[in-house]
């Protein structure tokens, strides 16, 4: 039974860890915007850009957790984490610094993808409920306790502990993960990945995000927002066509012939925007125009969390 307790325990401490790393991010906007000269509209592309490199890698890694096993893809995915976490500490640049989230995000989303899978297989069918339950709670103390954290590790040494705090906990768990945890299962075959899918819709979405940055500073008549808005159209008409052909499609989409199902989608999506817009502008707006400490931004954060 300590085999099964290890693998709960890397688990939901890899998942504590991302979870902890993406919303302390929320109080750096000050401390980025000076180092980097970044607008408000470029500081929410750096804040988003973990989670739309995590929106990209989803699918596509859930096969190789099916290819490759879940202790492996979570060991890859806790170092290539760290790596980039170093990277975006240290980006030398703006477009560095969303290069080096988009990628930290690629990593999240192996973790994602294998975490909750080593979980559920690591411990019996009757205790599942139990073991899904702690990992669901630990996803949220490391939300709640992000911004908290984030806020004290900028105010004691800066804003790069924020990314390097991390390294010694993921390099602990690689090494949980990929020597001391037993495979759970038999790698199988895995289902032909839906490649043309997958890339279209990464950069109809990534097409229409960046142009919806770019609006604010050149206006929608920009060249530049003109040609996103195109790209978009070309690669979600791309998708469309794509994922009507294909056998094994990424996206199914007779689902959205039920209105249930987009009606709950929509909601999910509108709740977390406006989630994720409180998490940019409360922090930013204590620490810059109240001009209390990181620490303050990060505790109103955390009230906010337990009332939710």
């Amino acid at each position: 039974m300590t085999y099964r307790w290890a693998v709960l325990a890397a688990g939901t401490a890899a998942q504590a860890a991302f979870s902890t790393v993406a919303f302390a991010i929320a109080v750096l906007a000050p401390a980025l915007r000076d180092r980097y000269d970044l607008s408000l509209t470029e500081i929410g592309i750096v804040l988003s850009a973990e989670w739309i490199g995590l929106t990209f890698a989803l699918l596509p890694w859930g096969f190789a957790v099916d290819r490759f096993g879940e202790r492996w893809t979570l060991a890859g995915g806790l170092t290539a984490c760290a790596g980039f976490l170093v990277a975006a500490a240290y980006a030398p640049s703006f477009g560095w610094l969303v290069a080096a989230r988009v990628a930290q995000g690629l990593g999240a989303a192996l973790i994602s993808g294998s975490a909750p899978a080593l979980v559920t297989l690591a411990v019996a069918p009757a205790a599942r409920g139990r073991a899904l339950g702690i990992y669901q709670m630990s996803m949220a103390a490391g939300f709640a306790a992000g911004p908290l954290l984030g806020g004290l590790l900028v105010d004691l040494f800066g804003w790069r502990a924020v990314f390097l705090f991390r390294l010694l906990p993921a390099l602990l768990l690689v090494w949980l993960a990929s020597a001391e945890l037993p495979a759970l299962r038999e790698r199988g075959e895995a289902e032909r990945f839906d490649l043309a899918g997958a890339l279209t819709l990464a950069l109809s979405l990534a097409s229409l995000l960046l142009a919806l940055g770019q609006s604010r500073r050149g206006g929608w008549s920009s060249s530049g927002v003109i040609a996103l808005g195109v790209g978009f159209a070309v690669c979600f008409f791309g998708f469309i066509i794509t994922e009507r052909r294909a056998r094994a499609p990424v996206v199914d989409l007779s689902l959205f012939r039920h209105v249930p199902f987009v009606i709950a989608n929509l909601l999910a999506v509108l709740a977390n925007c406006a989630r994720f817009a409180v998490g940019l502008l409360v922090p930013y707006y204590v620490i810059e125009v109240l001009r209390y400490s990181a620490a303050t931004g990060g505790t109103l954060m955390l009230a906010a969390a337990r009332a939710a």
